[in-house]
Formats: structure tokens, C-alpha cells, sequence
């Protein structure tokens, strides 16, 4: 039943596989909003790309990254002490209720932090109604067989690099002193310097505020 209410927000890591065992195991078709933990710290920092995963047969690191999974997230931020599962067993804990109900903490504050980080760059509306919305899409893709050719991807990759650099190039020779990457100084330089005409959006409470979309 609360599953089934639409005002709520499912937290989680790597809520994908959670709400395919709910839909496996319980046959509960989770279809409200999300809020992925894991998906977020990729959002938030793109550039922690994780860690490198252990080839168990070889003993040594492979060229595949493992996702960030809680314990590295909570590794990042200040006053966050995460335990995963593998602590709970070296030190003989085996109260896997215990270790869920830590698991479901953590996740919910670092969604809180995530959040604030979100607001405050501006990038909120886009985390919550354009990449998690898509997520159902991926997984649907997933079960359906479908698969992301990898070299076509490492070519838009490269093609995209390429592209980026030629704009950071151009844009050091159009305005020097400003920095694209910070919202703060390229709405200035935009919107008070160049005297652009803003395209507006509509917050939450009905009131148009300039953005800095397209």
C-alpha cells in the first residue's frame, strides 16, 4: 500500500535491482518516483570513478571499474561511518536485519546531502525529471535484451571530448576571465554583460526565474 502512493520517492542504491526483486519475488510493479544514491554520486562527482575491480583468479586489478556502491559514498563525506556487509561478517555480526536497516539509514542521508548539493548548483530539476525518470527506460531495455554497442559508445566518447575541447578552446579566446563551469559568473557574463534575453521556467511555487537552458 505505501509502495502504491504516488507522492512517493523510492531511495536507494542501485534501486534498479530492489525494485526488480520486488517485482520478481513479491510481484510488486513499483512505478511511483526514485531517488538512486548511486546514480546521484555519479552526478554529483563524475570524475570519482570508482574503483578498480580484482580479478579473483589472477589476484589483480582488472581494467573494469565497479560502480560506486554505498560504502564509497559514504567514505566521502564527513561524519558518515558506513559499514557494509563484509565488515558485519569479519567481526562475526551475522544480525543482517541490522545491517539492512543501517543500509536503508545511510542511503536516505546521503540522498538529504545529495540533495542539498543539487539545489545548490542548480542541477535538482534535472537529476529528478530527466535522469531518473529515464532509468525505468534503461532497465525495461535491459530485460527487453537490449544492449549498448560499447565501441560505437567509445567513439560518440571521443567525438564528444573532442567536441568539448573545442568549446573550452573557444570560449577561453571569447571571455577569458570567466569560468563556464561556475552557474554564478556565466549568468553574470550572459545575462548582465551581454544583455541576453533569459528563457524563463517556472519553479514550484508559479514563479518564472530565468535558467540557463538553451
Amino acid at each position: 500500500k505505501a509502495l502504491g502512493e504516488k507522492d512517493r520517492v523510492l531511495v536507494g542504491q542501485n534501486i534498479g535491482y530492489d525494485i526488480g526483486v520486488m517485482r520478481d519475488w513479491w510481484k510488486i510493479d513499483y512505478q511511483g518516483a526514485r531517488w538512486d544514491t548511486m546514480h546521484g554520486a555519479h552526478f554529483q562527482r563524475p570524475d570519482f570513478s570508482g574503483l578498480k575491480e580484482t580479478d579473483k583468479e589472477e589476484g589483480e586489478k582488472s581494467g573494469k571499474r565497479r560502480s560506486k556502491d554505498l560504502a564509497l559514498i559514504a567514505s566521502r563525506m564527513s561524519g558518515f561511518q558506513y559499514d557494509n556487509w563484509k565488515a558485519f561478517y569479519r567481526e562475526d555480526r551475522k544480525d543482517i536485519h541490522l545491517y539492512c536497516a543501517k543500509d536503508c539509514v545511510w542511503a536516505a542521508a546521503i540522498a538529504d546531502v545529495q540533495r542539498a548539493d543539487f539545489i545548490a548548483t542548480g542541477r535538482l530539476r534535472l537529476f529528478e525529471h530527466m535522469l531518473m525518470p529515464l532509468l525505468p527506460v534503461l532497465e525495461k531495455m535491459e530485460e527487453d535484451g537490449t544492449q549498448v554497442d560499447g565501441e560505437v559508445r567509445e567513439r560518440l566518447l571521443e567525438r564528444q571530448n573532442a567536441l568539448l575541447a573545442d568549446l573550452e578552446g573557444r570560449w577561453v579566446q571569447c571571455a577569458p576571465d570567466v569560468d563556464w563551469k561556475s552557474w554564478k559568473q556565466l549568468h553574470e557574463y550572459c545575462y548582465w554583460k551581454l544583455g541576453l534575453t533569459p528563457v524563463t521556467i517556472e519553479d514550484k511555487n508559479g514563479v518564472e526565474r530565468p535558467t540557463l537552458n538553451r
